[in-house]
């Protein structure tokens, strides 16, 4: 109970960073050597079966967009593919308050750069759903997607742990002109082009 409560007020703290931060940074640094330390991952490859794990892995899941992207790299027991990694400048149609899919992949570790033409958010990642509200132990990290505010005209670096599709989020219905660096390509299926 003690730990409990020294977490949720860490976690209220953290939420009121704005940006990176050299304390968030060292303290996701802690968390992570913590948890290894504990077997956050049993044999039969699920996660944080304990609830000191799940209680590190929620403070870590408010600290991964506030650390400095350098300092991010894969999380335990996450493949990197081996896939290549390019720059790219596009111009895409934004639908106002839905992800819109941007056709590219955010490697687990890598810092990627993404600028753009009109203030948006940038998500990285799919699953949504934070399974911190189910009693662990999980059959993935309970957090894996990141959003991250981009103001107009403005370069910034991200990273992720976990990796993940990229998403642009925006409050009007709009066309971007994007720049991103050091995303792979991430191609989707149409049922209605096959070809």
């Amino acid at each position: 109970l003690q730990l409990d409560s020294k977490i949720i007020s860490l976690r209220y703290y953290v939420r009121c960073v704005e940006e990176y931060n050299d304390l968030c940074d060292r303290i996701a640094e802690c968390c992570w050597n913590r948890l290894k330390s504990l077997n956050f991952r049993t044999s039969s490859g699920y996660y944080f079966p304990e609830i000191e794990q799940s209680l590190f892995a929620m403070i870590l899941s408010e600290l991964f967009p506030k650390v400095h992207p350098h300092n991010v790299t894969a999380a335990p027991f996450i493949t990197v593919p081996d896939v290549p990694v390019k720059n790219r400048n596009f111009r895409i149609p934004l639908r106002p308050n839905v992800w819109n899919y941007t056709g590219h992949y955010l490697l687990p570790g890598v810092v990627g750069s993404i600028k753009s033409d009109v203030s948006c958010i940038v998500q990285i990642g799919s699953n949504a759903l934070q399974l911190f509200i189910k009693e662990g132990p999980f059959k993935r990290y309970p957090t894996i997607t990141h959003r991250y505010h981009i103001q107009k005209d403005e370069e910034i670096e991200i990273a992720s742990p976990f990796g993940g599709i990229c998403y642009i989020i925006c409050d009007e219905s709009v066309s971007v002109n994007i720049s991103m660096n050091n995303f792979s390509m991430y191609p989707c299926f149409s049922y209605k082009k096959p070809d």
